[in-house]
């Protein structure tokens, strides 16, 4: 008996929904490829790859990658509703759209559903009925929204270390031995400063040469003789 091959559907972070749209705001691209996804989403090429697959599903781009007019419509806020579900229709089965529809639906059980009709688990099921309910909310507000939460633009911004300012009591070119630097260390008013020294000893040494080699580090670094 022919096994049955189910329906899979599109998988795409919100996240990454909304900073594609941002960025195509400012100027639409002619090809929406893998190397253009990665550039702006800062994803690795295999999720490139399978984001370029989705956008081919819901009509965004050709075989080619060119992009399609809908990419133009979808940055204006008056087209995002209608486009959202064009896209609805032309993606989902009808029996789907039945059950499921509208502002207010129930993430568990549009996951249950998506796990029990594709060839996909739980997770899968999961992201693709979240996609598939920021379609239904058809609300162009949430960009601004989730990205000012993610960090008020593409990607958060780094924090910027606070530089201290310090004073040491000596020019550090002025200190002669090991012995006068470690001191100036101690007593100036710079962060602290932890040496740690590693002596290798060939196993051929004398033991002369090494009470040489410790008399000499003394002498130096804490000025015994």
């Amino acid at each position: 008996m022919k096994k049955e091959i189910k329906e899979t559907y599109p998988r795409i972070y919100e996240t990454n929904w909304w900073i594609l749209r941002k960025k195509i705001a400012s100027r639409v691209p002619q090809k929406i490829d893998e190397d253009y996804l990665q550039s702006i989403l800062n994803i690795n090429e295999g999720a490139a790859a399978n984001l370029k697959r989705e956008l081919k599903r819901i009509g965004f781009i050709d075989e080619e990658c060119n992009t399609l007019n809908i990419v133009s419509d979808w940055r204006f806020e008056e087209n995002y509703q209608k486009i959202c579900q064009n896209i609805i229709e032309k993606v989902y089965p009808a029996k789907l759209r039945d059950l499921y529809s509208g502002t207010d639906l129930e993430l568990k059980k549009v996951a249950e559903w998506f796990s029990r009709n594709t060839i996909t688990g739980k997770v899968a099921g999961e992201q693709m009925a979240r996609f598939y309910i920021l379609l239904n909310e058809a609300d162009p507000n949430k960009q601004n929204r989730l990205l000012k939460e993610k960090g008020k633009g593409l990607y958060p911004k780094t924090a910027k270390a606070k530089r201290i300012k310090t004073t040491p009591s000596a020019n550090i070119h002025e200190l002669n031995t090991p012995k006068d630097l470690i001191h100036e260390l101690e007593t100036s008013s710079i962060p602290s400063l932890h040496i740690d020294i590693q002596i290798h000893i060939a196993a051929d040494t004398k033991p002369e040469q090494m009470d040489h080699i410790f008399q000499s580090m003394a002498k130096h670094l804490y000025g015994k003789k």
